[in-house]
């Protein structure tokens, strides 16, 4: 570890927290003039670069705006300014806090990233690590780099019990598990919900609103409009407005839908349990007939005698016109004339022609077709 930080506090394992203040220029943030607070912050830079509370409701601004040039730019000079005080705490702070709400900030997660490779400089995995936790690839906010710290002060045998009780206290940990929403054993619509959005395509036509007129991509969320920013001036852009709508290159938009597509050959429904390959070899293996059952008998005859006449088979065997129903909502034992349930009395199988053709001459529905021309 380099002796030129504090190992005790770390870098990044004391979140920041800033209170909610009334900056002086609250009235140019309202108008939306960013050229005027441009020159109200380079003034206070000048003077207090360290005051990163009064910084920060100018970068929110924007990225809400997405002016994200702007904001790149002027982070860049407020960090040189911190660097020529030799402010590394500041400096720490300030990048932490812009992680907080502007994810994506490439130019803040690179900063972080190297003060972690130059503070954990004994350890050996710090590459290996970034690779895993995907830190270089997907939009990264400052959780997602406490834990690498985490990872690498373990690789330095620094980890204790005061900091495993840290690590709880945290609100976020890098890990999110929400056992909110469950569901009853008893609840088959709600399973037969999740089997659906579990095997459903990730990505819809029907969300892609519209193009731009600087040709990039409106791609929305499940609600059926687009919830709009707030005007300049309104209280929701202070503490932040959700959106259900994500705006997108042409290219990035590209290499969202491509991550989604499958491998040649990969699986896209795994079987465990009693549904499992091994599962059902074992049953094999336990002696249950697998031979067709010599004799002449009906459909459910041939597997009452091939396997044991048990409820639970009983009900297996009645799923297939459950699971028609479900993919063509269409129930097959439904009588189209009187709405009763119908009766299978025999399968037709497709060598049997002559007698798919008696059938339907008797119905009046079987056409002669032409003979072909040789």
């Amino acid at each position: 570890m380099s002796e030129n930080y504090n190992w005790e506090n770390g870098l990044l394992l004391n979140p920041p927290t800033f209170s909610k203040i009334a900056v002086s220029y609250q009235a140019i943030l309202n108008a939306g003039d960013f050229s005027k607070l441009e020159d109200v912050l380079m003034e206070r830079l000048d003077a207090a670069p360290e005051d990163i509370a009064f910084y920060l409701p100018a970068y929110r601004a924007f990225i809400r705006k997405q002016d994200e040039k702007r904001a790149s730019a002027f982070l860049g000079l407020h960090v040189e300014s911190l660097m020529e005080r030799h402010d590394l705490a500041s400096e720490i702070i300030l990048l932490q806090a812009i992680l907080g709400f502007w994810q994506d900030g490439e130019y803040a997660r690179d900063l972080l990233l190297g003060h972690l490779k130059t503070m954990y400089s004994d350890s050996s995995n710090f590459e290996r690590y970034v690779k895993h936790l995907r830190i270089l690839t997907t939009t990264t906010g400052a959780d997602v780099l406490r834990l690498l710290e985490l990872w690498l002060r373990y690789d330095e045998g620094r980890i204790d019990r005061e900091t495993v009780a840290m690590i709880k206290s945290w609100r976020h940990t890098g890990f999110s598990v929400d056992n909110s929403v469950r569901i009853a054993s008893a609840d088959h619509d709600g399973m037969q919900r999740l089997v659906e959005y579990i095997a459903r395509c990730p990505f819809s036509l029907t969300r892609m609103v519209s193009l731009t007129d600087d040709g990039k991509i409106l791609y929305r969320a499940s609600k059926p409009g687009c919830i709009p920013f707030p005007k300049q001036g309104d209280p929701e852009l202070d503490i932040g407005m959700p959106r259900n709508y994500e705006i997108f290159d042409p290219l990035d938009f590209l290499a969202a839908v491509t991550q989604h597509i499958p491998d040649k050959g990969e699986h896209q429904i795994r079987y465990y349990g009693w549904y499992s390959n091994k599962r059902r070899g074992m049953q094999g293996k336990r002696g249950k007939p697998v031979a067709p059952v010599s004799g002449t008998y009906g459909p459910d005859e041939y597997w009452e005698k091939l396997e044991s006449d048990t409820s639970f088979r009983k009900k297996c065997r009645m799923t297939w016109a459950a699971l028609i129903k479900c993919v063509f909502e269409v129930d097959p034992l439904k009588c189209p004339k009187c709405g009763g349930t119908m009766k299978v009395l025999s399968f037709i199988e497709r060598h049997q022609s002559d007698v798919i053709e008696k059938i339907l001459r008797h119905c009046g529905l079987w056409k002669e077709f032409p003979p072909r021309a040789p």
